[in-house]
């Protein structure tokens, strides 16, 4: 039956099918009643009974000839397996439905090839039924919306990529990244949601927006956070020959960051790099040295509303092809804190990470602003979703 699979895998899948059966076999009796009571409402509704659709894959599962955990019906040659079969479940589903684009279809499925468990297995149907339950959403892909009054374009890492590459070098372009701190701060701070609204290209960060879309019924397309977008900012600007400017976080920061970027990225060129704690008389000399250094793309860490007003007014003075506002990134990539598990960031919920991380720093903004932002999400009269297809 595993003729073509090496065999150190063969014991973890026959485990894994001896749980596949066992749970479909549980699970049957339960989704046939389901198809028989609430089965004639769906039909009329929705023209299928996704019950019987279940006990059809349930029956499959029994066979053999499909699994809880695999691969995507829908995925492409790319992500063939000679271990995984057509699933309920996977990992392709699992970060689509949450936007991660950390790895590509071919590399998620090898990650599940060569960490494949009976665990692996059940962890990764909780975290897709976890993650269905919270983010999966049939809504339009608009290519922009409005949340709390805040425009937000809908865009893929591949789109974001080619938009912040997309300056002719006229003007200065500018990036924003809005999440559930940002669209809590604009509450207090009626000026940041003109700032933000000002940018050329403002993306969703995180899991909060995720959740704020859903309800106003938009799909989105990737969480297109900094964090993530920068390793591929970096072989853009390799590629194409140019630089980077670092200015924000607190001394030696940046600089630490840089170096780690070039260590990471061979060929990446720093124009240079500022800290964030210069004085308002400084700022001219500041701008002047970003536009001396003919960095093709600057990078701001002042987070959050600072960042934001600053490359507003700055940015009819920068010679930079686009600058764009990313908070903490570089206390990321200096390794002074350390990013959260990948298990945290599937599941959307790396800021529980961050708060233990640093709870006096972030208790305010986690604790106290993701509850708050939940009551606004659900009554707030400030919601609205506007958009074009």
């Amino acid at each position: 039956m595993y003729s073509a699979i090496p065999v150190e895998s063969k014991a973890t899948l026959m485990q894994i099918r001896v749980f596949d059966i066992a749970l479909a076999l549980i699970i049957m009796p339960v989704v046939l009643v389901l198809a028989l009571v609430l089965g004639p409402v769906f039909l009329v509704k929705q023209t299928a009974n996704p019950y019987l659709a279940l006990c059809y894959s349930l029956c499959r599962i029994i066979l053999g000839d499909k699994s809880f955990c695999g691969l995507n019906d829908k995925v492409d040659e790319v992500g063939s397996s000679v271990i995984l079969k057509p699933a309920l479940f996977s990992f392709q589903e699992l970060h689509q439905t949450i936007g991660c684009i950390e790895m590509t279809n071919r590399q998620m499925i090898r990650y599940h090839e060569n960490n494949l468990s009976l665990k692996m297995h059940i962890t990764l149907m909780l975290k897709c039924i976890t993650t269905r339950c919270l983010y999966k959403n049939k809504g339009e892909e608009k290519s922009e919306f409005s949340l709390f009054n805040i425009k937000i374009h809908n865009r893929t890492l591949q789109e974001a990529v080619k938009e912040i590459f997309s300056s002719d070098g006229s003007r200065c372009r500018s990036v924003f990244f809005v999440n559930v701190n940002s669209i809590n701060l604009s509450f207090k701070n009626k000026h940041l949601t003109r700032d933000i609204n000002c940018g050329d290209l403002v993306l969703a960060d995180g899991s909060g927006v995720r959740l704020g879309a859903k309800r106003v019924n938009v799909k989105l397309k990737d969480n297109v956070n900094g964090t993530d977008l920068l390793p591929y900012i970096c072989e853009a600007l390799v590629a194409r020959g140019e630089s980077l400017f670092l200015l924000g976080a607190a001394p030696g920061v940046a600089q630490t960051a840089a170096n780690r970027l070039q260590d990471q990225y061979p060929g990446l060129k720093i124009a240079g790099v500022q800290h964030g704690y210069f004085k308002p008389k400084e700022n001219a000399s500041v701008i002047e040295a970003i536009n001396r250094s003919g960095a093709s793309i600057l990078l701001v860490g002042f987070g959050s509303p600072i960042q934001e007003k600053w490359i507003n007014e700055n940015k009819h003075q920068l010679k930079v092809k686009t600058a764009l506002g990313v908070g903490g990134l570089f206390d990321f990539y200096s390794g002074r804190i350390s990013r959260a598990p990948i298990w945290m960031r599937e599941i959307g919920m790396e800021w529980i990470y961050r708060l233990a991380m640093e709870p006096g720093k972030k208790f305010e903004r986690y604790v106290i602003g993701n509850p708050l932002y939940l009551f606004r999400l659900y009554f707030s009269s400030r919601l609205k979703s506007k958009g074009v297809a």
